[in-house]
């Protein structure tokens, strides 16, 4: 069973640990696309997800991976007591797991892999927004969007090519998610700042079913987008995993209160409609 649903959201911190700072017409625009598109996760029935994201120092210090395969049985999270999320012990499909990364490894894809990774709002807001069932496992797969230098664009698309064929194979029904972005710039003086016509830009080429856009970023404004952008690349291997289609966007808002260019995004529209 080849990829039933596939998915590309926003991951601000803000929308779970301080939801109501945000103007009441941009929570409930945002909300109620998160929920769209949960609803429509849940119809897919799906066996797995794989969830792909950046992380914020839960787990990397001074090693930092390009990408990072968790192989464990199960994970928890979230790590940020402050998020208003119950900690809890997640399922994992660790089969799954391993299989991706040996084929990565197989394919020439340098990948890391751990037991014992944990979750924080990068893993939690899409879990938890989305309403993800609880009884269904996830493979996270931690991409380094944070620490210079980044995994390039290119090779998170080789990777997502990967992945792609390794869930293509599989008798799971399988819907990918990837969390990161938009335009930010988390933790830094300029903190607040965003670029809707850079998010806009990226969004509209989705739309359209330009998918090599995520990794041929549009130029214009990217240094206005600011480095919270280079979260894309989440993006960017779940859009090379999934079959190709012209992209829904459920609720695009630039939200001052989040400091975060916020986007909810079904990539594979035709196929997640609720029954």
């Amino acid at each position: 069973m080849t990829v039933v649903g596939s998915f590309a959201v926003s991951h601000a911190p803000g929308m779970l640990a301080w939801p109501e700072r945000a103007e009441e017409d941009l929570r409930r625009r945002m909300m109620d696309a998160y929920q769209r598109s949960g609803e429509r996760l849940r119809a897919l029935r799906p066996d797995v997800v794989v969830l792909l994201t950046g992380e914020h120092f839960a787990n990397f210090f001074s090693v930092i991976p390009a990408f990072c395969v968790h192989i464990g049985d199960t994970t928890e999270g979230p790590i940020e007591p402050w998020l208003r999320v119950a900690k809890r012990t997640i399922p994992t499909d660790a089969e799954l797991a391993n299989r991706i990364l040996r084929a990565a490894l197989d394919a020439g894809r340098d990948v890391a892999y751990g037991y014992e990774l944990v979750l924080d709002h990068g893993s939690m807001v899409p879990l938890e927004l989305m309403q993800v069932p609880h009884d269904v496992p996830i493979v996270p797969i931690i991409v380094n969007t944070l620490v210079d230098p980044l995994p390039s664009l290119d090779s998170c698309r080789k990777l997502g090519e990967v992945l792609g064929r390794v869930l293509a194979d599989s008798d799971r029904r399988v819907v990918l998610i990837g969390a990161g972005g938009l335009s930010h710039w988390p933790g830094m003086a300029e903190a607040g700042k965003m670029s809707p016509e850079w998010d806009g830009a990226l969004l509209d080429a989705l739309v359209a079913g330009r998918r090599e856009t995520l990794w041929s970023l549009p130029a214009a404004g990217y240094e206005d987008a600011g480095p919270g952008a280079e979260e894309i690349r989440a993006w960017a291997v779940v859009g090379a995993a999934t079959p190709a289609a012209r992209a829904e966007v459920l609720a695009y808002e630039a939200v001052e209160a989040w400091a975060t260019g916020c986007a909810v995004v079904d990539l594979l529209p035709s196929r997640s409609q609720p029954e």
